[in-house]
């Protein structure tokens, strides 16, 4: 089920003005603005598919990418994303883009040493993970990751059962209080290259 860390309320971004998208968080900007309404993907909640519309899950990524801003994240940090296909996985993918950092996936079920070797070799500066297990094999990978400012459950469960294991556990809820605001994301828009590294 979609988690209830994000508030679907509607949040619709400034009407474009580029025909085209040069870049990922760029071509999510222009998709949400022109289909707003329209249904992005479909979650189940209570045995029944629903809909998140471009206008919703744009708002929630924007969410995220003040979280990530305001943790000190510049563009081109990277942020790894480790859980299961679900709606909250494509919001945290898509908060990073809007905020022109790379994001990437980690694969569930990996051992501490692949885990460790990602985090790593790739200069996380944040992990948003899933589940209570992996969430164990983060911590424990995170030993070796210098760089890694944030471990961020995906539910406030998952955090509170797990806060005191690490200083860098970090509530879901700083990425859902805010939206980064359109001046900000333009400029990040603008300053991205299409030839910049996004996944």
């Amino acid at each position: 089920a979609f988690p209830p860390m994000f508030e679907l309320g509607p949040s619709i971004p400034a009407q474009p003005v580029a025909p085209n998208a040069r870049t990922v968080g760029e071509m999510f900007w222009l998709r949400a603005a022109r289909s707003a309404t329209r249904p992005a993907l479909y979650h189940k909640v209570d045995g029944r598919w629903t809909p998140i519309r471009w206008g919703e899950l744009y708002g929630c990524a924007a969410g995220v990418a003040k979280g990530l801003k305001d943790l000190g994240l510049e563009r081109g940090d990277r942020v790894a994303v480790l859980g299961p296909t679900q709606p909250a996985w494509a919001i945290y993918d898509l908060g990073a883009q809007l905020a022109g950092m790379v994001s990437f996936g980690i694969y569930a079920k990996q051992a501490v040493a692949q885990v460790a070797y990602l985090l790593e070799h790739s200069e996380a500066k944040v992990v948003f993970v899933a589940e209570p297990d992996e969430l164990d094999v983060v911590l424990a990978a995170a030993e070796r990751a210098a760089d890694l400012v944030a471990i961020v459950p995906w539910t406030e469960a998952v955090y509170e059962a797990a806060k005191d294991r690490d200083p860098r556990i970090t509530s879901p809820s700083k990425f859902e209080a805010e939206r980064l605001d359109e001046e900000t994301i333009r400029a990040t828009r603008d300053a991205t290259d299409p030839d910049d590294t996004a996944i």
